[in-house]
């Protein structure tokens, strides 16, 4: 003789299976589930088992359905954090001779941040009706010795990153790193050298200040920047 018992709950599959098992006469126990962690009959959702129980003279089968929480068995991942650092913010000043912020005006501010793949250089100008930038020079190096350079000093017309006619406003630059850093594998803590330049309507010229000045035909600052990561 075959029985069939349907069960809703793996309570009560258990609590079946703990009560059969304790029948000293139990020929034998057969147990059919999922044939893998995602299989399931009938949906992703569902999952049916069955314990067939062979006694001497009968056979009683006990099936469960119940639901399973796929989101735990597949996790959704998590966002990845925003790695880009908070960076720096430096004044770019205009006709600061020789490094004389005194004798100079503000015009404008610039921002260095970086994630693990660029540096990030944003410049704003004030919004000024007769003196904003028409030429924009930006360098970025690990070493200043590495800044174009004639006899009469700093030359920054040379420089690789430049905007022409850009007037005022907001413009973010976006340097690789591995172009001042190249053959470097792990840029965290690593030091550049950067130095922003822009020739105004006037005809002066405005540099971002920084850690170290410099001076001749040509005067300016270099700003120290080390890359951050976010862990």
């Amino acid at each position: 003789m075959k029985k069939t018992i349907k069960t809703l709950t793996t309570k009560a599959l258990l609590a079946g299976s703990v009560c059969l098992l304790l029948v000293s006469s139990c020929k034998k126990i057969e147990f059919t589930g999922p044939k893998g962690p995602h299989h399931h009959a009938h949906s992703d959702t569902t999952r049916h088992d069955t314990i067939k129980i062979i006694l001497p003279h009968d056979t009683i089968i006990i099936s469960t359905t119940h639901t399973v929480d796929t989101t735990k068995q597949n996790p959704k991942p998590k966002p990845a954090k925003d790695t880009v650092c908070d960076g720096v913010t430096y004044d770019i000043w205009d006709n600061a001779t020789a490094g004389d912020t005194t004798k100079g005006t503000k015009v404008g501010t610039v921002h260095y941040s970086n994630d693990t793949a660029n540096l990030y250089v944003k410049y704003t100008f004030t919004s000024f009706a007769v003196n904003c930038p028409t030429e924009i020079n930006l360098w970025v190096g690990n070493s200043f010795s590495s800044v174009p350079s004639t006899i009469k000093g700093v030359d920054y017309t040379q420089f690789p990153y430049k905007l022409s006619y850009p007037n005022c406003g907001t413009y973010t630059f976006t340097v690789p790193l591995a172009s001042p850093l190249k053959g470097t594998k792990d840029v965290c803590g690593k030091d550049l050298k950067i130095v922003f330049h822009a020739l105004m309507s006037n005809s002066d010229d405005a540099v971002a200040y920084g850690n170290q000045s410099f001076r001749g035909q040509t005067w300016g600052w270099s700003s120290n920047y080390t890359v951050c990561c976010k862990k």
